[in-house]
């Protein structure tokens, strides 16, 4: 990874995200943990090689479309589920260079630039922390 880290570097590339895309609140409990477990490997992959960020979306509870509608993608739950996720994610993994994000979508939170403030209030009040200091 080392490599490939500098090969990009001595040619003045930045990698900007590394995508982990799946669905960290899917209704099987052992499926959201497979997932969780893969983007705590992605967002690890995206810290060595120095990439930005690490993004997924909070996912959804749709148990058909991992980003599809569902009406609890609303809700405090859904909410409090997504902050205690990215805790997970940032707690296992630690970045010191990469940032985890959250995609916003509009039909799931946070989807919209008030929802994200709140994903990172609610972040800070539940004592989530990283080497960055951001969700």
């Amino acid at each position: 990874m080392r490599a490939i880290e500098r090969a990009f570097a001595a040619e003045n590339v930045v990698i900007a995200e590394v995508g982990a895309w799946k669905n960290m609140l899917d209704p099987d409990a052992a499926k959201r943990k497979e997932n969780l477990d893969y983007v705590s490997e992605r967002c690890a992959l995206a810290d060595a090689i120095g990439a930005r960020c690490c993004v997924d979306i909070a996912g959804s509870f749709n148990a058909e479309v991992w980003y599809g509608m569902h009406p609890k993608n609303l809700s405090k739950e859904f909410f409090d589920a997504t902050v205690e996720n990215c805790r997970r994610v940032i707690d296992a993994v630690k970045p010191a260079r990469t940032k985890f994000t959250i995609e916003m979508m509009p039909w799931n939170l946070p989807d919209g630039p008030d929802a994200y403030v709140d994903l990172i209030k609610g972040r800070r009040e539940a004592g989530i922390r990283s080497a960055s200091g951001r969700v």
